[in-house]
Order: C-alpha cells, then sequence, then structure tokens
C-alpha cells in the first residue's frame, strides 16, 4: 500500500472514529448508557488500529475526538454519583421503613 493509500485508508478510520464518538456523545446526552458502551465497543479497536502518522486534517479529528471522549467521561462521572446517591437514598428509606415495620408489629 502507498503512502497516499495509506493516509486516505487513515483518514477514511478517523472519520469512522469521529463519527461513533459523536453518536456516543448523542447516546450520552440521552442518558442512553448502554448505547454509548455498544459504540464504545465497537469504537475501540478502530482507535487501536490508528497510526501515528496522521495528516493535518486527522490530527483535527483526533483532537476533537479527544474533547468529546473528555466530556462523555465527565457526563457519566456526574451521571453514575447521581444514580448512586439515589440508590443510598433508597437503602435508606427503606431501612427506616424496615425499623418503622419492626416496632410497629413486633415482627420482621
Amino acid at each position: 500500500m502507498s503512502d497516499t493509500q495509506s493516509s486516505a485508508a487513515q483518514a477514511k478510520l478517523v472519520e469512522q472514529v469521529l463519527e461513533l464518538t459523536l453518536a456516543m456523545e448523542h447516546a450520552t446526552h440521552m442518558q442512553d448508557w448502554r448505547g454509548a458502551a455498544r459504540l464504545a465497543r465497537k469504537r475501540s479497536p478502530l482507535l487501536m488500529s490508528l497510526s501515528r502518522n496522521q495528516t493535518p486534517a486527522s490530527l483535527e479529528h483526533i483532537e476533537r475526538i479527544r474533547t468529546v471522549t473528555g466530556t462523555i467521561a465527565k457526563e457519566a462521572e456526574v451521571a453514575m454519583a447521581g444514580l448512586s446517591a439515589e440508590f443510598q437514598a433508597a437503602k435508606a428509606r427503606s431501612s427506616a421503613a424496615l425499623k418503622y415495620l419492626r416496632g410497629a408489629t413486633g415482627r420482621f
């Protein structure tokens, strides 16, 4: 494969990775975490197959991929913290209800 063909193949690969990354971003905004994870699994081998040598245009796309991926990671952390807080609150409510029932009936 010539350098031109290799550059063209790499450019196409970078565009595919960018498209998947933007789809992941959309899934994240929709709070479709399973969809985002599915897209990440599809994207991962493509990322691993990128070469070091890229055109300036591809490097711009790669920088956008990095930025969007960072944003996705931050949104995932916020969502996870929110879910964790909701879970802890639900556990506390359940425990309080159980204590109430134990006190009210002397059973459980």
